[in-house]
């Protein structure tokens, strides 16, 4: 039906597979290689199955009608081979898989894994941005991944706010911390026990029982040596039986916590062994001197990640087995398969065992742990998506550290151009990153936007939405609107109206940005976007301060638009301004610096008292 080829350009040198085969072996492709793709397909087809199109990892390459070939109408990517941007694997590294795809049909028609040779440069800073991700391992994944930090509640109105992990491990923090409670106040019956010794005194009707079925061990005996009176004559038993009332702690109460105890562990170990990782010992392909494989770093990384959920299984599954002895020991009760808690009198009453019970449901009806971490590590093909990552984490650590703040809440949202801004918040896709971030003291509120996009201002435009106010149209792909990398919208006690900073990613180094990326950007996001205020118009841009962030530096650490003097970090700094600035895991300094000199400036202006002309 169809034949499809990559033509990979280095240089000189020009090489092309015919991706329609099966290859004996792994295509490898140095990252500043130019790519094209052609695909041909048969006229008689062409209108069952549409136009073609490829897509590297999750990012679409069009293609445009080339030529007709003997009854073939052949369709090649749309970027010029003269063009930097049909490097379309410009910095990516490890494996990627590049997959045609057709118009008129849903399913992938091919795919193929190929290897990308990352230049050595990139390969040290991507292992230095990864080493940083990993170390700070929990900390992306709570950013990343996790739900709105509440605090775990006992009502309905909290739904499953954390992974099933994480719930597992709440409940039984709630266990061993309640324990004393639990040894003072639990659930008992009392029964009946009957035991055998010589001095028994059968006076119950059980024991009484036993007794008239065991007349025939009784023997005759004088007064002194009977130990049982049976019509005015004395008889002897070797054993009598003796009634007491005892505790019974096997009740449908406890019969729960020991049931609930048996399955987490179960469970624990059932994951533990779905996600055992074997130790990698090979390292990373030298193809030559300046471009490396790095597909083995990555799975180390992951590896990484998955051990040390292992070693967060190990540790709850010793709390747990600490918490089975104890129960056993001092509170036995019987293992119920399929039993579920339900609130009982003796529940409701008792805090210690509804706030039990209520987790023990959640544990239950949680989803099972799909480790999105290793799914965040194995998804960084890109150094700029590398880098997102690596900055966002940064960015948290800022934020908290300049602007004194607590992280109170974490969201998905959704935008679209009939949304606010910031847009509606949804249930995370699988895959997909928390994108809104609320920091909040007594003193500021601070929301962090994850690529948020700002479209141009319409009739869904709502009170507070940033706008995009640049002279651009729809496409066919829609409404044209900025995404830049950050937004912070910041409000304070001290300050008379909220700033906005805007921050982008840009891997690249300090000239190229100089050359290409600053007056352009400051023309974008500085006087571009405006607010809508109170009236339902626009007025004065509440953009302050436009970083831009990079993690090359040859010999500069800072890219200027204003005088020295005028910098945030200078002697008379003003806003608003634009800037960019080194950052990575090993200089975070300029970061902090520009924060708190702009929270500095921010609190000088609101102390100027305007004077009447």
């Amino acid at each position: 039906m169809s034949e499809w080829y990559l033509d990979v350009f280095y240089e000189e040198s020009k090489e092309r597979y015919d991706l329609a085969l099966d290859q004996e072996s792994r295509i490898s492709i140095r990252e500043t290689s130019n790519i094209r793709f052609s695909v041909s397909v048969k006229d008689t087809e062409f209108h069952k199955f549409g136009k073609p199109y490829v897509v590297i990892s999750d990012i679409p390459v069009e293609f445009k009608f080339s030529h007709y070939n003997g009854g073939y109408r052949v369709f090649e990517s749309i970027d010029s081979l003269e063009s930097h941007s049909s490097r379309y694997f410009y910095n990516f590294f490890g494996e990627s898989e590049i997959s045609l795809f057709f118009e008129h049909t849903s399913n992938t028609h091919s795919s193929h894994t190929v290897n990308i040779l990352a230049r050595r440069a990139n390969a040290k800073l991507a292992n230095e941005m990864l080493n940083h991700i990993t170390s700070k391992l929990d900390d992306a994944i709570s950013i990343c991944f996790s739900r709105s930090k509440l605090s775990v509640g006992f009502d309905d109105s909290q739904k499953f706010n954390f992974s099933r992990l994480d719930i597992i491990q709440n409940a039984i923090t709630y266990l061993s911390k309640s324990l004393p409670t639990f040894m003072r106040e639990h659930k008992y019956n009392w029964k009946p026990e009957m035991e055998m010794t010589e001095r028994g005194q059968p006076t119950g009707p059980d024991s009484v029982h036993w007794v008239l079925n065991n007349l025939d061990k009784l023997t005759p005996a004088s007064v002194d040596e009977a130990n049982l009176v049976y019509n005015n004559r004395g008889y002897r038993l070797d054993a009598l039986p003796k009634e007491s009332i005892v505790k019974e702690w096997d009740v449908f109460e406890n019969q729960v916590l020991h049931t609930f105890l048996y399955n987490m562990m179960l469970f624990l170990i059932d994951i533990k062994e779905q996600y055992n990782v074997e130790t990698l010992s090979h390292g990373d392909g030298i193809v030559d001197l300046e471009y490396v494989r790095f597909d083995h770093t990555m799975r180390n990384f992951a590896q990484m990640a998955l051990t040390h959920k292992v070693n967060q299984i190990d540790s709850l599954m010793m709390d747990i087995e600490q918490l089975k002895r104890v129960f056993k020991s001092k509170l036995p009760a019987s293992l119920i398969p399929g039993i579920q808690p339900r609130v009982t009198s003796y529940v409701a009453r008792h805090p210690h065992y509804r706030n039990t019970f209520e987790l023990i449901e959640k544990c239950y009806k949680a989803p099972s742990p799909s480790f999105e971490g290793t799914s965040l590590l194995l998804g960084l093909k890109n150094l700029s998506i590398v880098y997102e990552m690596s900055t966002l984490i940064l960015l948290h650590e800022s934020i908290k550290k300049c602007f004194d703040v607590e992280l109170t809440e974490q969201a998905y949202r959704e935008h679209a151009e009939y949304h606010p801004f910031g847009g509606v918040q949804k249930e995370r896709p699988q895959g997909e990153v928390n994108n809104y971030f609320r920091f909040k003291s007594s003193l500021f509120l601070v929301e962090l936007f994850y690529e948020p996009k700002i479209y141009p201002f319409s009739h869904n435009s709502s009170i507070g939405d940033l706008v995009d106010t640049s002279n651009s149209r729809r496409n066919e792909y829609g409404l044209h609107h900025f995404c830049p990398d950050f937004v912070l919208k910041i409000q304070s006690q001290q300050w008379a109206k909220p700033a906005t900073v805007i921050l982008d990613c840009k891997y690249k180094d300090e000239s190229k940005i100089k050359q290409y990326d600053i007056d352009a950007l400051t023309r974008k996001y500085l006087l571009n976007i405006h607010q809508v205020n109170s009236s339902g118009r626009l007025g004065v841009s509440p953009v302050s301060l436009l970083l831009l962030l990079f993690p090359h530096a040859r010999s500069l650490k800072a890219v200027r638009t204003v005088a020295p003097k005028h910098c945030l970090d200078g002697e008379y700094p003003l806003l608003p301004q634009s800037s960019a600035i080194l950052v990575k895991p090993t200089e975070v300094e300029l970061l902090d610096t520009h924060l708190s000199a702009f929270i500095k400036v921010m609190n000088e202006e609101a102390k100027i008292v305007p004077t009447d002309m």
